[in-house]
């Protein structure tokens, strides 16, 4: 075989080899970035997901807090009047269920039904006993609020860590 023959065959090998290492690492390359904006999306979703529940939350935590202190300065109050700040409870706790899980909607709602029976007029020696089960579904409801933002960041982080 002539050199010239071998130096062509030599340059097509070189040339091929050179196209396909740049094929793969455009490839490599292209499919890293996807991969980064993908996870960039998950997070943002995570965040604005995180975002919603936390308003939800603090209009609701609003309400409730609005309802106990009604309840704490009047000793002597109308049921009616009660009912009405509860309404306000309910229906923000309706609409945080739109945004919470579950399990979190259920405690929310739970907590309004809780409120409604502590304020219904009832024979004394229920009362305390209604209290203090209102009193355990308010730090069920605020132990799985943190526990579900917990599980959002965790996702966050997940999805971080996968790049």
């Amino acid at each position: 075989m002539s050199s010239e023959i071998k130096s062509t065959i030599i340059t097509v090998i070189g040339t091929l080899a050179g196209v396909i290492i740049g094929l793969f690492g455009s490839w490599f390359f292209t499919n890293l970035e996807t991969k980064k904006d993908v996870a960039l999306v998950k997070v943002e979703s995570l965040k604005k997901n995180e975002l919603a529940l936390r308003e939800k939350a603090a209009v609701l935590f609003g309400e409730f807090s609005d309802t106990i202190s009604f309840l704490d300065i009047n000793n002597e109050f109308e049921v009616k009047k009660a009912k009405e700040h509860l309404a306000k409870a309910r229906r923000a706790a309706f609409e945080f269920s739109a945004y919470a899980p579950p399990e979190l909607s259920f405690l929310a709602l739970k907590l309004v039904e809780d409120i409604n029976t502590a304020v219904t007029p009832v024979e004394n020696e229920n009362v305390l006993k209604e209290v203090i089960q209102l009193r355990g579904s308010s730090e069920k409801l605020i132990k799985e609020f943190y526990q579900r933002l917990d599980t959002l960041n965790n996702k966050v982080e997940d999805t971080l860590n996968e790049l």
